[in-house]
């Protein structure tokens, strides 16, 4: 059970948000580092198993930027489970459903409605809590999977691992689904690569700039990189690997 408070300010309605849970930065006092938090509003007490989550994403090695992004959208779903009474760990289909349609009738400040991307990228964060949950018995694992089913893959990604006679090309999909649009990412325009080129930039974001630019890695990715991930040479031999002319390695 979460141990979230009733008293004081509610949870969603109507899409605003009357906090009980919050995200904040915590820093380390021993290292300096500035993780996001998930805390009681009124207390700044941690929620006990977001705080474990964000450990969780931390040790396993993902993007500063995937915890930025869904502690937020995990702070939101356990405040809307208060405004419904329902548990949070105890998510059924019925329940993500629900939570799907009142994500889908959210308005931005603007007033226009949240697309679905934003609606998907919300139940996956959830998800991926529910499972961490139900995986470290937090939850119960059988509603958990409840969530899951398997699905088949047609067409496998590159690198994927599908055993001997593919009989590992079934992925555990999200019952409570989301169409998001494919639409092809629109490219900068050379008036604008100059455009941005021609401001002042350190070395550093200069390299930055043009690793986006010329590789199509993602920030997240491009953040990531090490000194010994950047193969410059024609020859990268002497360094152990066999990949010739200049590249970089994305771990």
């Amino acid at each position: 059970p979460c141990s979230a408070r009733r008293g004081g300010r509610a949870g969603l309605e109507h899409g605003e948000a009357f906090h009980v849970w919050i995200v904040e930065r915590a820093i380390s006092p021993a290292t300096g580092l500035v993780t996001p938090l998930i805390v009681d509003a009124e207390t700044y007490d941690p929620h006990p198993y977001a705080r474990d989550f964000a450990r969780y994403l931390r040790g396993a090695g993902r993007s500063p930027e995937t915890s930025r992004a869904y502690l937020p959208r995990l702070a939101r779903y356990l405040n809307w489970c208060i405004a419904q009474a329902r548990d949070p760990l105890s998510a059924t289909v019925i329940d993500l459903s629900r939570y799907r349609h009142d994500l889908e009738a959210m308005t931005r400040k603007g007033g226009s409605r949240v697309g679905p991307g934003t609606v998907a990228a919300h139940l996956t964060a959830v998800l991926e809590f529910l499972r961490f949950c139900g995986a470290h018995g937090y939850a119960d694992a059988e509603v958990i999977a409840r969530l899951s089913r398997p699905r088949f893959l047609q067409h496998t990604p590159v690198g994927f691992d599908a055993g001997e006679h593919g009989q590992r090309r079934f992925v555990e999909a999200p019952v409570v689904r989301v169409q998001v649009p494919s639409t092809q990412p629109k490219p900068l325009s050379e008036e604008q690569v100059s455009s941005v080129l021609d401001v002042p930039l350190s070395p550093r974001d200069r390299f930055l700039v043009g690793c986006l630019l010329d590789t199509g890695a993602r920030i997240g990715e491009a953040l990531g990189l090490r000194r010994q991930d950047l193969h410059l040479l024609p020859d990268s031999s002497v360094l152990g690997c066999r990949v010739r002319g200049a590249h970089m390695h994305i771990r």
